[in-house]
């Protein structure tokens, strides 16, 4: 193979540059303030519905007289099948577009969560059976969101921007712990379900008037043979006919999603013990109401959405890379802290806090990551393998979480699994792509 020269390469480089201010001026700033508000309050109520579910773990367990092990089983049934659901969306994203699936799958989720309360009641089969509709439906708002951010920002801030769309998760468990904390007494287990089925109803109306990317569009022509100077330098054309699953695989691009996949698994592996089963923990194993867990959950989710921007923030001046890796070792020192903390309000308030504003907050960094190292015509692809795996972790790491309970205690459980995932998670930022801020996506991977 010839290496190109310098000058090929100045002119690749301002080819590039070009299709990005295109790009940039096909959209207004309106549209694209429109595309992040519904990008944002979508991921915000998904949350909320995936964090109501945790924070009520305590009723559903008596509900259901489940055990400690027993719920870290169901909870494990649940990531296994909803890691099943979110695979087979890869094909949506990637080959028919974003645009529908964003619509029909939160249509779905509203209806599956309105229910949830009436399932739990029916038995354990038909809530885990309700949950993972609900669950592998709402966990595809992270990668079509993440890929139309992605394609349609500007180069210079679309860390920054997705990350703010990724703030939407604090905002979403504190509405869940506001919510909890003030009407599961007047409305009971059942009914309490019911109160996000209009909002999301509501979004999915308005994505009514969202479009698929230039890029998407480009790459869409492309497999109809319809080839020109633009689609060529947003894509490799060679590739684009072939199934996306294929693509991801293939040896100019192997590594990019693998390294993609491990890190979303393993950094989401860290997460579980504080996002996952921490209303859990210090209701059922510290002994703390329901009233004092939301309450915690939800000041310390509120403390924790400008995690989200100083992260993104953080990664525009110095790169993902470092930003990344940084934000990472903040994660594990605040998973270490919860855990050590003892049952007391005021210090689990803290503890929760600076953890959550570390451990979400620099998640925005691993999709960031993902999303720019990963060529467009796989992006979705690639987000969705990510998505599942990182689900079945969860599983796994759940199941891993409950069994070691009654072998190391409860304090060195959430240690040890926070600690692998992000220590993990370091080594792969540290040895990854360093992609500097403000870099055109086709410059980085075609």
């Amino acid at each position: 193979m010839v290496e190109k020269s310098s000058n090929e390469k100045i002119m690749d480089n301002s080819k590039v540059l070009e299709v990005e201010k295109e790009i940039q001026k096909n959209k207004s700033v309106k549209y694209k303030i429109f595309l992040v508000i519904t990008a944002w309050l979508g991921w915000t109520m998904v949350v909320y519905e995936w964090n109501m579910f945790s924070l009520l773990l305590g009723p559903v367990s008596n509900i259901l007289k489940l055990t400690s092990f027993q719920v870290g089983l169901m909870l494990s049934s649940i990531q296994f099948g909803l890691a099943i659901g979110v695979f087979l969306s890869g094909y949506f994203l990637d080959i028919v577009g974003r645009k529908l699936y964003y619509q029909i799958s939160l249509l779905i989720t509203s209806i599956l969560t309105g229910v949830t309360g009436i399932a739990t009641y029916a038995g354990l089969i038909p809530l885990i059976l309700t949950r993972v509709g609900a669950q592998a439906l709402a966990q595809n708002e992270q990668p079509t969101a993440a890929s139309l951010i992605t394609e349609e920002m500007p180069a210079r801030w679309r860390a920054l921007i997705y990350s703010f769309v990724q703030s939407g998760w604090p905002f979403g468990v504190a509405i869940a712990g506001l919510i909890a904390a003030t009407l599961y007494k007047p409305l009971g287990f059942t009914y309490i379900w019911l109160v996000a089925i209009i909002p999301m109803i509501l979004i999915v109306i308005a994505r009514r008037w969202i479009k698929e990317s230039d890029r998407f569009e480009e790459i869409k022509k492309a497999r109809k043979g319809n080839i020109d100077e633009k689609t060529g330098i947003i894509t490799d054309i060679s590739k684009v006919k072939k199934s996306p699953y294929r693509q991801a695989f293939e040896r100019d691009v192997r590594k990019l999603t693998l390294r993609s996949i491990l890190l979303y698994t393993l950094y989401l592996a860290g997460q579980v013990p504080l996002v996952l089963l921490a209303a859990y923990y210090m209701e059922e194993l510290l002994h703390l109401s329901v009233v004092e867990t939301g309450t915690i959950i939800s000041i310390g989710s509120f403390i924790t959405i400008p995690g989200y921007v100083t992260a993104g923030a953080i990664s525009e001046l110095i790169g993902r890379k470092y930003g990344g890796t940084i934000g990472t070792l903040l994660a594990l020192i605040g998973i270490i802290w919860f855990a050590l903390s003892p049952p007391i309000f005021i210090q689990l308030l803290l503890s929760y806090s600076f953890a959550s504003f570390w451990i979400n907050g620099n998640f925005a960094n691993v999709i960031n990551y993902i999303n720019e190292t990963v060529p467009t015509r796989i992006r979705g692809t690639v987000n969705v393998l990510s998505a599942a795996v990182g689900q079945l972790g969860w599983g796994i790491t759940s199941l891993i979480y409950g069994t070691l309970i009654g072998l190391i205690g409860i304090t060195g459980d959430i240690i040890i699994i926070g600690a692998i995932g992000f220590l993990i998670s370091i080594i792969i930022f540290m040895t990854g792509k360093n992609i500097k801020p403000g870099t055109p996506l086709e410059a980085i991977s075609r």
